[in-house]
């Protein structure tokens, strides 16, 4: 079910009646002492993993005076946008970064980066811009090499090819290694763009990666990767190197499809289970209880699951909560009731986490140990959350954290894709 914006006052956006809000994030981008909420909007044509994204706009709710700043993203359509607030600049706020997928089978991006001054909107990177003033040439030579010219730079990078397919090969030297012809190869526009912590200043570089491409773009010899810092009004490049292409190798620990796992732990032996669909009145009941909630103001999307924690004849329900009284910088809100004769208590509420929940089969005081993802300063890790005898904790980035190498074992309830599924609306 989509969120309409009508939360937000209109006479302020000059907006469509249709348009919905994609995602939101919550942080200081204005510069005030008040969190300001970030909202990208749009509409959508399509459904599942085949929508596209347009008319979109990025719009900022000055967290301490209400005005709202606009980003007119209007041209720009594609699959998957995302905002995230990152802090790129040597100052206390965040800027906004801004990325989706273009459309077609290119796998191109398109990247924005935006930094306010006062409610004055000002783009300090464009991958656009970025794509045409990068100048590189891609030159097959003698002897099974192809060299990478980065002429604004001055340096060139030797991929060595002779381990390609003899078929390959044999198309384009002879058997003395000397070229049938001339061949020009090229590097393609950004497909990949990521926050990347180099300097340890408390600031963030971007990565950028391309696609270093032969006789046709599936002839992919490489991958051009270059980190850009913030320099004066703009991204400058600080480096860039090429990383050469493997063969992947059946590895559980290197990365299991469902879970963004960059701390070698293997999920391998995890079931994953998506949200309910239906919509649940009495959870609503609940949430609206112990949180207080009023009809027609507050604006809350949940996701839920019906589980068992400590294995007794009620169960449990899982409910994750976005919005903006539940959304932080590091993730949503889950609260867990306990269902007993028709009556949901919360037994506990905790913040800045991540799906999916993982149900970990080991136990402490009766109750399954909670296994999360947490993200703190960019960097993800899996913390275990156990249950003291009366609640499990409030904010995971305090618990300790599961080791690189780990099996866990268990669920991962609430595992829906949140790009595609924005959850049950609240009303």
């Amino acid at each position: 079910m989509s969120i309409y914006i009508s939360h937000i006052p209109r006479t302020e956006m000059n907006i469509g009646d249709k348009k919905e809000v994609i995602s939101t994030r919550v942080g200081d981008v204005i510069g005030s002492s008040a969190l300001d909420i970030v909202y990208l909007v749009g509409n959508r044509k399509g459904s599942g993993k085949n929508t596209i994204f347009y008319n979109m706009e990025i719009l900022i709710s000055d967290g301490e005076t209400g005005k709202i700043v606009n980003i007119d993203l209007r041209g720009i359509e594609g699959y998957k946008p995302r905002i995230t607030l990152q802090h790129f600049k040597a100052d206390k706020d965040n800027e906004i970064l801004f990325s989706m997928e273009d459309i077609g089978t290119n796998a191109y991006i398109t990247a924005q980066v935006f930094t306010l001054d006062g409610d004055k909107v000002i783009k300090i990177f464009d991958t656009n811009y970025y794509n045409q003033s990068e100048s590189y040439q891609v030159i097959y030579q003698d002897n099974y090499v192809v060299d990478v010219v980065d002429t604004k730079k001055n340096t060139v990078y030797s991929i060595d090819i002779s381990r390609k397919d003899k078929l390959y090969l044999s198309e384009i030297y002879n058997d003395n290694g000397l070229l049938k012809k001339k061949i020009i190869g090229k590097v393609l526009p950004v497909s990949g763009i990521s926050p990347i912590d180099i300097r340890r200043e408390d600031v963030l570089d971007l990565l950028l990666i391309q696609k270093i491409i032969g006789r046709s773009e599936s002839d992919i010899l490489a991958v051009m990767n270059s980190t850009l810092s913030f320099r004066n009004i703009t991204f400058e490049k600080e480096d860039s190197f090429v990383g050469i292409l493997g063969e992947k190798l059946p590895n559980p620990l290197i990365r299991s499809k469902e879970i963004s796992n960059k701390s070698y732990i293997n999920f391998s032996k995890i079931e994953f289970i998506e949200s309910e669909l239906v919509k649940d009145s009495s959870i609503e009941r609940a949430i609206e209880k112990f949180f207080n909630l009023n009809h027609g103001e507050d604006k809350v999307n949940y996701l839920y699951n019906k589980v068992n924690l400590n294995d007794d004849a009620n169960y449990h329900i899982l409910v994750y909560l976005e919005g903006p009284r539940f959304c932080t910088e590091r993730g949503g809100t889950l609260a867990i009731f306990k269902r007993k004769n028709d009556e949901y208590n919360l037994i506990s509420k905790i913040s800045n986490i991540v799906n999916p929940i993982i149900i970990s089969e080991n136990k402490s005081n009766g109750y399954r140990d909670l296994i999360v993802k947490v993200l703190d300063s960019e960097k993800e890790d899996f913390r275990v959350l156990k249950f003291n005898g009366n609640a499990y904790p409030l904010d995971p980035i305090k618990e300790r954290k599961v080791k690189s190498g780990s099996e866990i074992r268990g669920i991962a309830a609430i595992s829906d894709d949140l790009f595609y599924t924005r959850g049950i609306e609240y009303k």
